[in-house]
């Protein structure tokens, strides 16, 4: 658990998603953790400008 300033807007990793493969994830802590590894794998990626350079 992490403490969140109240006025911090959070970003909703799964707002991308189609229904069914948001409830899937949603469904199962450890299929959540992965998709979410794989996230922020690809948002640090982008960020370094390194996307697609190393396989995850």
């Amino acid at each position: 658990m992490v403490q969140v300033p109240r006025r911090r807007r959070l970003v909703d990793a799964l707002a991308s998603l189609p229904d069914h493969e948001r409830e899937r994830i949603e469904g199962s802590e450890t299929r959540l953790v992965a998709y979410l590894d794989r996230y922020l794998d690809r948002y640090l990626d982008r960020q370094s400008g390194t996307e697609g350079t190393a396989p995850h």
